[in-house]
């Protein structure tokens, strides 16, 4: 009986955090027109707030709903952008988008007093390129 139990409590386990990733297609980078600048989001598919999801807006246009190991684009018009979500709290990131390039944006989630809340930061396309490539697209678009 003990064996069934922790069996039974693995099982479950597996089950809920199985759930928590994307599960899209694999990042493959896109080129951005000439008029406008592609913009990713993305989020680490590590543990820490793997049970945490938001909606992601660039502006007032919700983009994605974000979650763990997954990443979202948005094609923009050159300019500033403001990129933010919120849980108990709004997060948000100012970034300047320049046509033709890519920007990247790496978002997670910091403990908030009832639920973990967002946060966002911009990044090196570097960075960002070596980064998003173990994420997946998130295909729960709103």
């Amino acid at each position: 009986m003990k064996q069934f139990m922790k069996f039974s409590i693995l099982a479950s386990l597996l089950f809920v955090l199985g759930g928590c990733a994307a599960k899209g297609q694999k990042f493959e980078p896109a080129q951005a027109p000439t008029d406008k600048g592609i913009v990713y989001v993305y989020r680490d598919p590590g543990f820490v707030g793997c049970g945490v999801f938001y909606d992601v807006y660039a502006g007032q246009e919700v983009i994605c709903s974000l979650v763990q190991g997954g990443y979202c684009q948005y094609l923009s018009a050159p300019g500033e952008l403001e990129i933010w979500g919120k849980t108990e709290s709004k997060s948000s990131v100012t970034i300047n988008v320049e046509a033709g390039k890519a920007s990247y944006v790496k978002a997670g989630v910091r403990m908030g007093f009832l639920v973990g809340k967002p946060y966002f930061e911009e990044v090196p396309a570097k960075v960002g390129v070596n980064e998003i490539t173990q994420c997946k697209q998130c295909t729960n678009l709103i």
